[in-house]
């Protein structure tokens, strides 16, 4: 096995015959799913990252229209319906999941204290996280 120091006076010869160029990094703007938003079914229990448009997309699997849930959304297993009833109880209170806003108070864990957080959490609906079992 080489060194470190064998392998950097090898590169250094690989410099000086020219078969080892180094050129800076090119920085390139790469698209990052700028506009992509998680969207939910709550019938079928899936979710999907879409790009936001104009009116509501319909879930490809039963036409229904999707819920815009936000960047931040990570969808429960399709198996777990308690936390699929969670979820939807929460959007009908109109919180959102996106990483930005002024709501920092995590969400509840189980369904059975979904309406003691709406209760207590009146006001924007912005919220930081999602914190979910999953």
């Amino acid at each position: 096995m080489t060194t470190k120091q064998e392998k950097a006076r090898r590169m250094e010869i690989r410099k000086k015959v020219g078969n080892r160029v180094i050129e800076p990094p090119v920085h390139r703007e790469r698209d990052r799913g700028g506009d992509l938003d998680a969207h939910a079914c709550f019938s079928c229990r899936v979710s999907f990252k879409i790009a936001l448009r104009e009116g509501i997309a319909p879930c490809p699997n039963c036409r229904r229209p999707l819920a815009p849930m936000g960047r931040s959304f990570k969808a429960p297993k399709k198996s777990n319906i308690m936390q699929w009833k969670k979820v939807e109880k929460l959007w009908q209170a109109d919180f959102r999941f996106h990483t930005y806003g002024t709501h920092d108070a995590p969400f509840p864990k189980r369904w059975q204290d979904v309406d003691k957080f709406i209760r207590d959490n009146r006001g924007p609906r912005w919220v930081h996280k999602m914190y979910q079992d999953r």
